[in-house]
């Protein structure tokens, strides 16, 4: 089953015809709850449960977050994360060279 066209902006270099909701659950949760609509979020809550969406921000993917946009997922999910995991998950164009060498 291929996803719907109006996730396509959230999910601009992936074929949505060729793509199972189910495989690339993580994936697409994330895309979607940082670059959706209204719309392409809607459809991310009614079709996974609580469970995979927090899932996904328990674990989030490396560099592709906007900051204000985890911090707000986190929140609504009641979802502490490590700091470092945090900025880790943070895209970051100008990244801050203090941090990276405490930790790196």
């Amino acid at each position: 089953m291929s996803l719907p066209n109006f996730l396509q902006p959230a999910l601009w270099s992936y074929d949505l015809s060729k793509m199972d909701k189910n495989r690339y659950k993580k994936m697409i949760i994330s895309q979607v709850l940082n670059y959706g609509d209204k719309q392409a979020k809607a459809w991310v809550l009614t079709n996974y449960s609580k469970q995979d969406i927090k899932n996904s921000l328990l674990r989030p993917q490396r560099g592709i977050w906007f900051r204000d946009t985890l911090r707000e997922w986190l929140a609504k999910n009641n979802i502490m994360l490590d700091p470092l995991e945090f900025e880790m998950a943070i895209r970051d164009l100008n990244p801050r060279p203090k941090l990276t060498q405490l930790f790196f």
